[in-house]
């Protein structure tokens, strides 16, 4: 499964793209990412975080039915 993101960097407002063959774990919210939205997910950070017009969306790692924060 592909998974792509394009839109502007927080860093220094260019344009940036990201994608992934559906390898890592986050990949997995694809579905709830809509265009408008702010995915931000931090180097180094187990959480990944999509925040809409209203509400931020907060996932955190899972492997083998253990969560990690």
């Amino acid at each position: 499964m592909l998974f792509e993101i394009r839109g502007k960097s927080l860093n220094d407002n260019s344009f940036s793209r990201y994608t992934d063959q559906g390898e890592a774990w986050y990949t997995t919210f694809n579905d709830k990412i809509s265009e408008g939205d702010t995915v931000i997910k931090r180097v180094g950070e187990l959480n990944f975080y999509i925040h809409k017009r209203d509400t931020v969306l907060r996932y955190s790692f899972e492997c083998n039915r253990e969560v990690y924060d």
